[in-house]
């Protein structure tokens, strides 16, 4: 939600490399890169126009669009109920975007880290 459009192609890049040496296949592999590609650019999209309720609501959403994806792939890859696809998803989404993710987000927007960034990040804001 920071660095907008780089964060956004590298992490679904990151998805789609990572993914080819996961084993599930092709599903897998586009399935990831599209979710985190929805899902970053999304949060990156409500974060920028609505200032610190759109971080938080940007988090969830990012939640919600990588459980629903991925959930569902992974529930019809593995031959398992949909709610348990979700819910792993869901619970590692958790802990991965809205918790960790969260304290990163929180500590790159500091006043310290700020100064450090504007020069990298031309159009960077404070999200205070």
């Amino acid at each position: 939600m920071i660095f907008g459009w780089p964060a956004i192609i590298g992490l679904s890049i990151g998805a789609f490399v990572a993914n080819l040496f996961g084993g599930l296949g092709p599903v897998d592999i586009i399935g990831g890169a599209v979710a985190n590609f929805i899902a970053t650019f999304a949060a990156w999209r409500v974060a920028r126009q609505k200032g610190r309720i759109g971080v938080f609501v940007g988090v969830v959403l990012e939640i919600v669009i990588v459980t629903l994806i991925v959930g569902s792939y992974l529930s019809y890859l593995f031959g398992m109920p949909l709610a348990v696809g979700w819910l792993g998803v869901c619970l590692g989404s958790i802990i991965a975007i809205g918790i960790l993710g969260s304290i990163v987000f929180s500590v790159l927007s500091t006043d310290r880290a700020t100064a450090w960034l504007r020069p990298y990040i031309p159009d960077f804001k404070s999200r205070k």
